[in-house]
């Protein structure tokens, strides 16, 4: 076995590496936000607590569908390429919001897009990661991209409710 590559400044420091990860906790961070963030506007729109449990099925249902298929359509492409139109996509789905905001129906169906486009991202990120570090590395960069994810989620969640009640909906789509 080869050893690890202990320090994480080596691989950070790595532009692909880092481009790749800022990348990564950027678009998780919009996305966990946005989610929180539609849970609360989609109630005080509807005062329904069965709307809120449909936007959360919109949030879950593509990785159900599009999950197993994801990862293999990602590596039949240029992943780079890949990643570049999905932050475009996604960008453009998270600000449609600002303007679709009153219409429950297609809160739902962007939700739903935004969160399909997410099963597609997630792979191609992930996948990219051998091609920008070194094989001893791997570990530690795919580690440090799992604790991004989860993390993202603490952070995104924590700070969508504040922001919301602070500045309103609108920045955080702006924000996304």
């Amino acid at each position: 076995r080869e050893p690890c590559e202990r320090p994480i400044g080596s691989f950070i420091k790595s532009r692909g590496f880092k481009y790749l990860w800022i990348n990564q906790v950027l678009m998780q961070l919009a996305v966990n936000t946005l989610n929180f963030a539609l849970i609360l506007w989609v109630f005080k729109l509807t005062d329904s607590i069965t709307a809120v449990s449909v936007l959360i099925i919109s949030f879950y249902l593509p990785a159900l569908l599009f999950g197993i298929f994801a990862g293999v359509f990602v590596d039949l492409w240029d992943k780079r390429r890949i990643i570049i139109i999905l932050d475009l996509l996604l960008a453009i789905a998270i600000f449609a919001f600002a303007f679709i905001k009153p219409s429950l129906p297609l809160i739902l169906l962007d939700a739903f897009l935004i969160n399909t486009l997410n099963q597609f991202f997630m792979p191609a990120e992930s996948s990219s990661i051998p091609m920008v570090v070194k094989k001893q590395s791997l570990f530690i960069a795919n580690s440090l991209f799992s604790f991004t994810l989860y993390g993202s989620f603490m952070v995104g969640y924590t700070l969508a409710g504040p922001v919301f009640n602070l500045f309103g909906i609108d920045t955080i789509f702006y924000m996304g």
